[in-house]
């Protein structure tokens, strides 16, 4: 190798160094600049219309598409699972039915929400989950629902961040701290074993319930120090 070649080579290295550093350096600063804020309720008297209508979109934005797609394929493989194509044709437009009622439902519902964490980077809402005791088939356990983030946000390591707190906020002594998560959310999945939760069977009690349908029942088993 040459001398010229060898000077161009530590000009190279020294330009990805200092890129590097700038990276992990803007990294830092986006990440002080977040900040996680927790609602009892979602009141009037809590939160504002405006601010409500943002929270129930970034709802949409994370759950609306799986919910339409598991609809359907609940009414198809559940409870039609002999149909022809012109009762498929009739099932797409259910579904979209339901889904355009239940966006006339969401203010309402979510107004009654208890226990909501929002997170926001700066004055921009980026991410949401909420705590809740979960009765049903768990008999108690302390259940992390709506975990959901922005889709720009996503690939950055905020999604961890966002857990590790719901973790923190939903855990209660001597109660299981448990989540469900769709079986086809394979990063989700991925995200919540790195953070201790195991897959176990789903209890007999979710029956043929659209509410579990295609779902994996997870709880958190944190490793002994």
């Amino acid at each position: 190798m040459t001398k010229k070649h060898k000077n161009q080579l530590r000009a190279l290295v020294l330009a990805l160094t200092v890129v590097g550093a700038l990276l992990w350096h803007f990294d830092k600063l986006g990440s002080a600049n977040l900040r996680f804020q927790t609602y009892a309720l979602f009141s009037e008297q809590n939160i504002s219309a405006a601010e409500l209508s943002k929270v129930i979109a970034l709802h949409e934005e994370c759950f609306e598409n799986d919910r339409r797609k598991n609809l359907f394929n609940y009414y198809l493989e559940v409870q039609h699972p002999h149909s022809d194509e012109s009762f498929r044709k009739y099932l797409r437009e259910r579904v979209e039915t339901i889904i355009q009622e239940g966006r006339l439902q969401k203010k309402s519902i979510f107004r009654r929400k208890e226990n909501v964490t929002l997170l926001r980077k700066g004055s921009e809402l980026i991410g949401l989950f909420s705590c809740a005791p979960e009765q049903r088939i768990s008999h108690g356990s302390s259940m992390i629902y709506d975990v959901c983030l922005a889709s720009k946000m996503r690939g950055k390591g905020l999604g961890q961040q966002l857990m590790e707190q719901a973790i923190r906020q939903c855990q209660e002594v001597g109660k299981d701290l448990t989540l469900m998560v769709y079986k086809d959310n394979t990063p989700a999945i991925a995200l919540y074993k790195k953070l201790n939760f195991s897959l176990v069977p789903m209890p007999g009690e979710a029956g043929d319930d659209f509410e579990y349908f295609n779902k994996y029942f997870m709880v958190f088993q944190p490793r002994q120090k």
